[in-house]
């Protein structure tokens, strides 16, 4: 063998012994394990809670540092349990005879536990008993100095509610005091609110396109209006419902005089052209019929800020089957006379499996009581036009009815595209006069009155919890019933697909009573990104009093939007209950804004 070589061997060979060495030396050093831990001396708290605050457990390795860290955390969990006056006076420690582990004790005490006393608050210019309803701490609580901080902190927020946005507190003295073998620290907090401010100005940057008066009228204050914290803070929230903008920063609070402030508000716009999206294909039959497949879809094309004005225009076509679509013009003029009165117009038809096309024309009034409260009307006229074989077969009339609707909205959600928080309801009840216009024959046939009243309900809820972070839960519910004294097809409500009952074929059911409620569990990715689980039930009464005409429906399955270059991109699978797998229904969507 070669000498170098040689040399090479021996050198690995030592160094193989050498990491084998340290090995052994670092293993005996980190034998030695935390062994018993007592406490000796006037500790009110057990034992276990006492070892909770000391985060140090038996068996854990020993190191001196450790136990110092743990010494100080036992302490500060004494304090925050009212514990002030806790002190360790030393520590020792015992090594086993083969030095595997150290036995700890720790000589000291707790002290007493102190409990909140007296309480008393001072203010400069608001009455204390307006501070003193929303100090939830009690007399003869423990003393806990993170909740003082926080009620503190509270406080300040009431003041701010009131026109004192630059109050100061402060705890102005903690008296200890000793009764009945108890102690007590009584309290005095002194609140300096300084004098009323009122706004200023305010201020909005970034709103290259949408005119300033627009932006501050959506707001629930103005300039000269005493400063409320929660209307200023809101301003945010009620900014991103109008869906114009991209982004709204939170309100900053510029100081101009000690009685007066600016608020600044900056705003990142978006185009407000949204186009919503959904394509689907049907293929013909497997045996030869001579029908071919077709196109199912749907489009949402909206103007949401015409002109920088908030005016909306919007246009909607639905196909859901080869015989059937959906056609809708709308268009809506914001603060009529400078009111906050909405006002919109509408045209719509409707075909549905070519058995009868059907007119709408309609206008629609909303007035404003605040950002998340308002009225709405509408009154609107509806012509039937059935098919020849429809009359007949169906004994379906022509007929033409004229709606008035009143009802309510509300509506708190932070971002209505995609929710963490809030909640939307909306009910409305109509009343239509229906007239028959023919064709004669059925009329006189069918022995119809020409003249009819109709009443409806309409009712929309839904709901949405942040539980955690970046997990929330949606509920909704929707109603809608229409009663008649002989209702016929073109009265009746249709739902089913994509909008209302996932893994069914879009507006597959009908009914003069329909209901269905959406159950999602919601995993937030991002501002308009999600994935979620959901569970539709869904049901219809086609005509009141016969059972067999009624069914009840459940769907289950999972979804997923994300943005995308092209938009907001949405796919859903929902499987029918008894279905399988492959029966399933797949609805896709798009939601763009450019």
């Amino acid at each position: 063998m070669h000498p170098c070589t040689s040399l090479r061997l021996q050198a690995i060979c030592y160094g193989l012994l050498l990491v084998l060495f340290w090995a052994t030396l670092s293993s005996g050093q980190n034998t030695t394990v935390t062994g018993r831990i007592e406490f000796i001396g006037s500790f009110q708290p057990g034992k276990t809670l006492l070892k909770k605050y000391l985060r140090l457990k038996k068996g854990q390795p020993f190191r001196r540092t450790g136990v110092e860290r743990s010494i100080r955390s036992l302490q500060t969990g004494l304090v925050q349990q009212g514990y002030l006056f806790n002190h360790i006076d030393s520590v020792s420690f015992r090594r086993s005879v083969d030095s595997s582990k150290v036995d700890i004790t720790i000589f000291g005490s707790s002290g007493p536990q102190v409990r909140i006393g007296l309480i008393h608050i001072q203010s400069d210019s608001l009455n204390a008993d307006t501070y003193r309803r929303r100090f939830t701490i009690r007399q003869g609580s423990v003393y806990r100095e993170e909740s003082i901080q926080k009620q503190l902190q509270d406080l300040l927020t009431v003041a701010a509610e009131r026109g004192f946005p630059f109050a100061a507190v402060h705890v102005d003295s903690l008296l200890i005091r000793h009764d009945k073998k108890q102690t007590f620290a009584d309290l005095k907090i002194a609140l300096h609110e300084g004098p009323k401010v009122y706004i200023r100005n305010i201020l909005i940057s970034g709103n290259n396109y949408t005119h300033y008066n627009v932006i501050l009228r959506e707001l629930d204050f103005g300039a000269g209006d005493l400063y409320v914290e929660s209307r200023v803070k809101r301003s945010e929230e009620i900014l991103g419902r109008m869906g114009i903008f991209k982004k709204v920063d939170p309100p900053e609070l510029l100081k101009a005089a000690a009685d007066s402030v600016d608020i600044l508000i900056r705003v990142r716009e978006g185009n407000a052209t949204t186009f919503d999206g959904v394509v689907g294909y049907i293929p013909g039959p497997a045996i030869k019929s001579g029908k071919g497949g077709y196109f199912t879809g749907l489009i949402d094309l909206s103007f949401k800020n015409l002109f920088g004005t908030a005016r909306r225009f919007t246009v909607h076509w639905k196909k859901s089957d080869a015989l059937s679509d959906e056609f809708h013009l709308s268009y809506r003029e914001p603060w009529i006379f400078g009111l906050p009165l909405h006002v919109g117009f509408g045209l719509a038809r409707t075909v549905r499996d070519t058995l009868f096309m059907e007119w709408n024309t309609q206008a629609l009034f909303r007035l404003r009581f605040s950002s998340s409260f308002g009225l709405i009307a509408k009154l609107a006229r509806k012509k039937v036009y059935p098919d020849s074989l429809a009359s007949r077969d169906l004994r379906l009339p022509r007929s033409e009815t004229v709606h008035a609707e009143f009802g309510l909205v509300y509506d708190t959600r932070d971002y209505p595209l995609n929710p963490r928080h809030g909640i939307f309801y909306r009910n409305s009840y109509t009343f239509g006069l229906k007239r028959l216009t023919g064709p004669t024959y059925l009329l006189k046939e069918d022995s119809l009155s020409r003249n009819e009243n109709l009443h409806s309900l309409s009712l929309d809820a839904e709901g949405y919890v942040n539980f955690w972070k970046n997990q929330v839960a949606a509920v909704s519910a929707h109603l809608r019933q229409i009663r008649g004294r002989k209702l016929t097809v073109s009265d009746y409500y249709w739902f089913g697909g994509s909008r209302s009952l996932r893994g069914f074929r879009e507006n597959q059911f009908r009914g003069s009573l329909v209901a269905w409620s959406n159950l999602e569990y919601r995993f937030l990715m991002g501002k308009n990104a999600r994935i979620f689980i959901f569970n539709d039930w869904g049901y219809y009464l086609s005509s009141p009093g016969q059972a067999d005409e009624s069914q009840l429906l459940t769907a289950y399955g999972f979804g997923i939007r994300f943005d995308s270059p092209l938009g907001i991109l949405g796919v859903d699978f929902g499987l029918a209950r008894g279905e399988n797998f492959s029966q399933g229904k797949i609805h896709f969507g798009l939601i763009n804004t450019f």
